[in-house]
């Protein structure tokens, strides 16, 4: 799919489609203090509602709890990112 139309949609309703099962990847985009993890490509495992953030296993090892808006989802053929823009409270 061009990327030009690729359907830009909340990353937090793609995690109630069951984002689990479709298994994604990700990159970190964004992030204002931790700026050492923009362009990182990982996996979001699961959601925590309490801290609203996902927890990314990061393809390189370790995990970060990363924001909705700060990632950029890969489904293979379709890139999705949220369109609600990063603040300093990023991680």
């Amino acid at each position: 799919m061009d990327e030009q139309l690729a359907a830009r949609v909340s990353v937090k309703a793609a995690a109630r489609l069951q984002m689990q099962s479709l298994r994604p990847h990700c990159q970190i985009v964004g992030l204002v203090k931790r700026t050492d993890l923009n362009g990182k490509k990982g996996s979001p495992q699961t959601w925590s509602e309490e801290k609203g953030r996902f927890d990314v296993a990061l393809a390189g090892g370790g995990r970060v709890g990363v924001k909705p808006e700060n990632m950029l989802l890969d489904f293979g053929d379709l890139r999705i990112q949220s369109e609600s823009e990063s603040s300093d409270d990023d991680l």
